[in-house]
């Protein structure tokens, strides 16, 4: 019987337990419990402001205030509304949430013509045309997928089931309606554990899963190319099957902060999803080989949304009185709120999480 490996230890730092984050948290940073993410965001931008940066910096820094303070107005509306305007101020709330994102990120909106980078193309259902980036404008859902680390590279379309296969909000609701192709589920629920040696002079993480997924996921799509090359062949260790990182990264308590963050990175090559519970974060692989982040596929969903409500009544109309309906419904009460506290965890380098036992939209 082949030998197991050493267990290792709980990662800690600065005394408290370090976890995975893809949001650039801090190694044991305190979770952020806000059940108001909008003020916690304007703050911090206000915060940034108030250390009088100059030029450029000071210029998008009062662009991203502006566009949170009108992402929040759009929010609002949105939830004192129903189908069809519901869709589009929820559309246009998280546009304006993207552009704030955008605008802390280093991307100089209003120098040159703007456009979606999307489009619903005449004479097809269902359907989303996403441009290749542009140099003659400023392609928006193109900027977002680059800082999400997974860009539009050529023109292509997408399709509504398609989406809702990448989102691990309605992934399940759209596996149970017979909406996704394939004979098994698309997402594999994953805990990642960070390690260290017993000497504390090596770090290193494992990615494990519970056994019963082997039935209910195409395991064998787990184990490939980057993940393949990252972790070592699976084992099993309580009833519990587990991938340990090939490497271990040495380190001290002065580079651990920097050996985290690089190891949070490689994660980003990995199709890991995640989904804000009342418990905190819940981490996904998406097994379906996703050419975009899933921010990007949430984007997507509430662009078609939007759109089709304005521009698109017949193709609305049609599409709610189908087996496609509790989808879209459900994209509507929960993706917003998962975008909120998405895009303000990436903005603010923090983990945002909610206090209470819902989630707030």
């Amino acid at each position: 019987m082949a030998r197991l490996p050493e267990p290792g230890k709980q990662a800690t730092f600065n005394h408290a337990h370090v976890v995975y984050s893809p949001f650039g948290a801090k190694p044991g940073a305190p979770y952020v419990l806000t059940a108001d993410p909008w003020s916690f965001l304007t703050a911090w931008i206000n915060q940034k402001l108030a250390a009088k940066p100059r030029g450029k910096n000071r210029i998008r820094l009062e662009r991203a205030l502006y566009y949170a303070n009108l992402a929040e107005s759009f929010y609002d509306a949105a939830r004192r509304s129903s189908l069809p305007a519901e869709g589009t101020l929820a559309y246009y709330g998280i546009l304006n949430l993207v552009k704030c994102f955008l605008s802390i990120h280093g991307v100089d909106l209003e120098a040159q013509i703007e456009h979606h980078g999307l489009t619903l193309p005449l004479g097809k259902k269902q359907q989303i045309q996403v441009a290749p980036p542009s140099t003659t404008a400023l392609n928006i859902f193109h900027e977002f997928a680059r800082l999400l680390g997974k860009p539009v590279t050529v023109k292509e379309t997408v399709t509504v089931k398609g989406i809702c296969g990448h989102l691990p909000e309605i992934h399940e609701m759209a596996f149970t309606l017979g909406h996704l192709t394939g004979s098994k589920r698309g997402f594999l629920p994953l805990d990642i554990r960070f390690l260290l040696t017993d000497n504390d002079s090596h770090l290193f993480t494992e990615v494990c899963y519970e056994r019963k997924q082997v039935t209910r996921v195409n395991i064998a799509k787990f184990y490939v190319g980057r993940r393949k090359t990252y972790f070592k062949p699976k084992y099993e260790r309580d009833g519990v099957v587990v991938h340990r990182s090939a490497r271990r990264k040495s380190c001290t308590w002065a580079n651990f902060p920097r050996i985290y963050a690089n190891i949070c990175n490689d994660f980003a090559a990995f199709d890991i999803g995640s989904l804000l519970t009342p418990n905190g974060y819940k981490y996904y692989c998406d097994l379906r080989s996703p050419r975009l982040h899933h921010l990007s596929y949430s984007y997507l969903i509430m662009f078609y949304i939007g759109t089709a409500a304005r521009y698109r009544p017949s193709e609305m109309n049609e599409l709610l009185d189908t087996d496609m309906r509790p989808l879209i419904s459900e994209a509507l009460a929960v993706i917003p709120g998962q975008v909120l506290y998405h895009l303000v965890s990436l903005c603010t380098s923090s983990t945002c999480v909610v206090p209470h036992s819902t989630i707030a939209s």
